[in-house]
Formats: structure tokens, sequence, C-alpha cells
């Protein structure tokens, strides 16, 4: 669905105060201006923020000059536009590989003078994304969590670890620059916060976040229970906005 006025306005009158717009998803086409300005306006009207810019996959590991080029001037269209509409964090699925560091070190001095950052999003082992965030050594560049992807060497989630949640966010220190939240239930992520009770230890979680001052915005990247259901949507809606009532209610 093409994200317009219509969309901004629910979810603002929803209690849903930011938003992170994606590329990838149908919902927004950072080359059409008619609707950059259409979110802006609807984001001036009711209050919204737009806070970050999930970016498609793009070529990003092909080295060859001219689509290297083309990446590039694609990329840096994105950024504007994210600029534009005031949510500059690009969350980027970037790959710890030679060419995607290769591709990150041409891409960051030519967003100098802007207020755009870039991050990674992590896979499975959070310490091997702190130590490529590190290699790269940009103020600029840092980490996105997402609690549903993270696996330890054994497997589990360490999210849904009382012994573990903490620590592990807390792991991330500075680095972290954003998070996607979202519940983790029968082996799979994206459910709404709490969904059947959840598996996700909420509570630590967010103490390790307090412990490392995190100051990003709190992103759900959660879908409907039920595909293409009104009723579940509202629910999603609805868990969303109350979540930091819900978290008081749960963990004090």
């Amino acid at each position: 669905m093409q994200l317009g006025r219509e969309q901004i306005v629910r979810l603002f009158e929803a209690d849903i105060p930011s938003l992170e717009i994606a590329a990838d998803m149908g919902q927004f086409d950072h080359n059409d201006a008619t609707q950059i300005a259409e979110l802006k306006a609807a984001c001036d009207e009711t209050g919204m923020r737009i806070v970050s810019f999930h970016c498609p996959d793009l070529p990003f590991a092909c080295p060859y000059p001219e689509i290297r080029k083309g990446t590039i001037a694609e990329f840096l269209t994105m950024c504007q536009a994210a600029s534009d509409l005031g949510g500059p964090l690009m969350v980027c699925h970037f790959e710890m590989t030679e060419h995607h560091e290769s591709f990150i070190r041409q891409a960051l001095p030519l967003l100098e003078g802007t207020d755009v950052r870039l991050t990674i999003e992590n896979g499975d082992r959070l310490s091997d994304y702190a130590e490529f965030v590190d290699k790269i050594g940009s103020d600029r560049f840092g980490m996105i969590v997402d609690i549903g992807h993270t696996k330890d060497e054994d497997g589990r989630n360490p999210f849904t670890c009382a012994e573990r949640a903490r620590e592990t966010i807390q792991a991330c220190g500075d680095r972290l620059f954003h998070v996607h939240l979202h519940e983790f239930w029968d082996g799979a992520d994206h459910w709404p916060p709490f969904h059947n009770g959840g598996l996700i230890e909420w509570g630590e979680l967010f103490v390790g976040l307090a412990d490392i001052d995190y100051q990003g915005a709190f992103m759900f990247e959660s879908v409907p229970a039920i595909p293409n259901d009104p009723e579940a949507l509202d629910d999603l809606l609805h868990r969303v906005a109350t979540f930091p009532e819900e978290l008081a209610r749960q963990y004090g």
C-alpha cells in the first residue's frame, strides 16, 4: 500500500507519533516528488515524525564502476528524500563483506554536511556487527538491532532469555543508533507486542537500553496477527500505541 496523507493521519490518531518508511514494500517512492510533498504536508499537519528510512537492497556488492556509480547515485537520492522528510536515519541490509565495506566507505564522505546517518541491520551474532561498525570507524555509521533476528551460539534468541537480554543489548554501546522491536513467539518474529503472552524479555531489554543511554527511536516492525484482516490491524495499532502502559503494568 502506498503511504499517503490518509495513512499518516490514521497512525497519528491511533497515538503512534513516529514512523519508519520503506521503499521496498510499495509504501514509498523516493523519486516521487508529489508523494514526498504529500507526506511532508501530512507530517506538518499532524505532528507525525518520520524518523527512519528502510532502504531496499541495492546492488551494494557490485564493484563494476558504472554499476557502482548508479548505485551511489540512487542511494544518495534516497538519503536526500529521507532527509527532506525529517527521517535521516538509513536502515540498510549491508553485508559484512569487502565490497559492501567499500560501498559504505565511498558513500560516507558524500554525506558530509547532511544529517544522514547509516546503519547496518543485524543477522544472528550482534558481536560480529559491532566489530564491523568499529572497523568502519565513523560516527555516521552504526548498528540497528532487530531483536527478532538475533541468535546466540546455541540458537536461542537472547532477548527471550532473562539472563541474557540486558547484557546482549548493553554490548552494543554507543554503536546502537536504532532498534526494530516486535514480539518473538512460536519461533518467529514480527508479531505484535505481547502476542499470546510473547517471549521477549521486555523489562531486561529496556533496562539494558537505559544502561547504555540509548537515545534513538523505538520502532515496532510488526505485522497484523492475521494478514489483511482489519480487526487484526486495529489490534496491532492498539498494541503498539499502548505498549508503554502495558510495559509499565507488567514490569513496573
